[in-house]
């Protein structure tokens, strides 16, 4: 496998990188966009992308070409990097999850145990 050339180098740094939300005018350059190979994804592009980049859901980036033309576009999605941590559903979780716990151990001490345990398990299945 051969080096880059300088020649090769220079076409690739004549293109940039950018997110797709930093220019205004990107918005006009999506709706332009098209790509025969990926319909499905040029189609989200232009329906969902913009404002999942600008509410930073989820990163878009356009590659351009020194013509200012999109050539590509990528996205990244990094979930909890992104999404802070809601403390309060975690709190509940691991509050339901002692007490599934607890039934499981309540199950076998005696008669009025289990069937209060059977009992909360089937209210919860039938919920």
């Amino acid at each position: 496998m051969g080096k880059i050339t300088d020649e090769q180098k220079q076409i690739l740094e004549s293109f940039s990188c950018e997110r797709l939300s930093h220019e205004q005018e990107n918005k006009k350059l999506i709706k332009r966009f098209e790509n025969v190979k990926g319909r499905s994804l040029v189609s989200y592009l232009k329906s969902l992308a913009w404002d999942e980049d600008f509410e930073c859901k989820t990163a878009y980036y356009l590659i351009k070409s020194p013509d200012n033309e999109i050539a590509l576009f990528f996205s990244l999605k990094c979930g909890a990097l992104f999404d802070p941590l809601d403390e309060d559903l975690i709190k509940e979780k691991a509050e339901r999850a002692q007490k599934w716990l607890q039934i499981v151990k309540n199950m076998h001490r005696g008669c009025r145990e289990r069937e209060l345990a059977i009992q909360f398990l089937e209210n919860f299945r039938s919920a």
